[in-house]
């Protein structure tokens, strides 16, 4: 029977590290992504993934109307170029915006009339980053809002 413990013991010693290890993104967005000021509030739309470079994510949301919005992309510090794409929820995919036209910034603001799907695309593009890294890191997607005055406004 002394075996058997042992044996369930080890067992129960090596899943528990093996799900601390993969839980280890859990809110990485929280601790490292900044909000701009504290006009916004953090949405929970926001998440964290654990990525490798050339991995590519997405992150649906619903962004509503009367809305400023504040997205912003952190990573593990190894990780040096991220990839946010920005795309309507549609069968089109139409392309609302693209951080690569905007030397790879980290953050995006922009307001919303319109209450819609999105998705926030996320890569870790090979090109500026070590290609030769295959360990996976932590990414995060923080997504931040506030209400503009008029939507208060009551007619």
């Amino acid at each position: 029977m002394d075996f058997i413990q042992r044996l369930v013991f080890t067992l129960f010693i090596f899943g528990g590290v093996a799900s601390a290890r993969g839980q280890s993104c859990l809110d990485f967005h929280t601790r490292t992504c900044p909000i701009p000021d504290f006009s916004y509030y953090y949405d929970q739309q926001s998440a964290s993934f654990s990525m490798k470079v050339a991995d590519t994510t997405e992150l649906r949301a619903i962004v509503f109307e009367k809305s400023d919005y504040y997205v912003s992309v952190c990573a593990h510090k190894k990780i040096k170029r991220i990839t946010l794409n920005i795309y309507e929820d549609t069968p089109e995919r139409k392309l609302l915006y693209s951080n690569s036209a905007n030397a790879y910034s980290d953050s995006v603001k922009f307001s919303n009339d319109l209450t819609q799907q999105v998705i926030f695309e996320v890569s870790i593009p090979v090109q500026g980053n070590d290609k030769d890294d295959k360990r996976e890191r932590c990414v995060g997607v923080l997504i931040a809002k506030r209400i503009r005055v008029e939507a208060l406004k009551i007619d």
